[in-house]
């Protein structure tokens, strides 16, 4: 088989564009993996404001009955500091548990501090998300926090009430 310069130019030029796609692809996929972890360090660090631990550990302190008890102690009038540690912990987690259900960001980067305080947030406030989501009139507000801790509570973390003998 004889080929003309007419077909080894095309062969080449194919092969240019091929070569071409392939190194784009690869690019794209190396961008989307380093936007995903860009945007999980942006919204992971605030787990490491001081003050941000203070208002987790603080809501976890926080006693009630019912959603009517939790406003009626809690609420934006009953205690404007209260109410806006709450709704300041809880919309971090809403939003990252967002970035993990649309698959902005991996579950599995989630770090073991986050799961944990995420965990206990959920445990605390679940029973009440449905309530909760009434009186502000929407439904399934909380559902991406439930979605990422039923991913992360099939995850092997440590229980944080566990003590062992040193």
């Amino acid at each position: 088989m004889q080929l003309d310069l007419t077909g080894i130019s095309t062969i080449v030029g194919l092969g240019s564009v091929i070569i071409g796609i392939i190194a784009t692809l690869h690019s794209i996929q190396r961008f989307t993996r380093a936007r995903k972890l860009e945007i999980f360090l942006d919204f992971h660090k605030k787990l490491y404001d001081l003050d941000f631990i203070k208002d987790i550990n603080e809501i976890q302190t926080y006693r009630w009955k019912n959603p009517g008890e939790f406003f009626k102690t809690y609420g934006p009038e009953a205690d404007p500091d209260a109410f806006a540690k709450f709704t300041r912990v809880g919309s971090y987690f809403d939003g990252l548990s967002t970035l993990v259900k649309r698959k902005f960001i991996d579950y599995d980067f989630v770090p073991e501090t986050t799961a944990i305080a995420l965990i206990a947030f959920w445990e605390k406030f679940s029973p009440y998300a449905d309530e909760f989501a009434t009186i502000y009139r929407r439904p399934g507000c909380w559902d991406s926090i439930k979605y990422l801790y039923d991913k992360l509570h099939k995850l092997d973390l440590p229980d944080p009430n566990r003590t062992e003998n040193a």
